[in-house]
């Protein structure tokens, strides 16, 4: 005979039902940004990093030894890439996927 009754067996089931969805959100939120990821370089999440912090463009160009142009250059194509409009989306969705913290 079984101590465990029926109803001990459904609120089991349901926990593990939820732990699985929740596991497997956050492989999705994880692995989502993973080809994006792929596509910036090491200078990309850099300037990704110093703009979420509020840093100004002309520190940030001369922290990566970079001009303001190349810095425009790349954010634009960082933000083609992340199929954002401006900065403050780029950083958020940087951030959503992972990229950045």
């Amino acid at each position: 005979m079984s101590c465990i009754n029926n109803c001990d067996i459904k609120e089991q089931s349901l926990v593990l039902r939820d732990i699985v969805n929740c596991i497997i959100r956050k492989l999705h939120k994880k692995y989502e940004g993973f080809n994006t990821k792929n596509n910036l370089d090491s200078i990309d999440i850099q300037m990704l990093n110093f703009l979420s912090r509020g840093i100004e463009r002309k520190v940030i160009c001369k922290e990566l030894n970079i001009t303001e142009k190349t810095l425009r250059r790349r954010l634009n194509r960082v933000r083609k890439i992340l199929g954002i409009p401006n900065d403050i989306s780029a950083v958020a969705e940087a951030i959503r996927k992972g990229i950045i913290e």
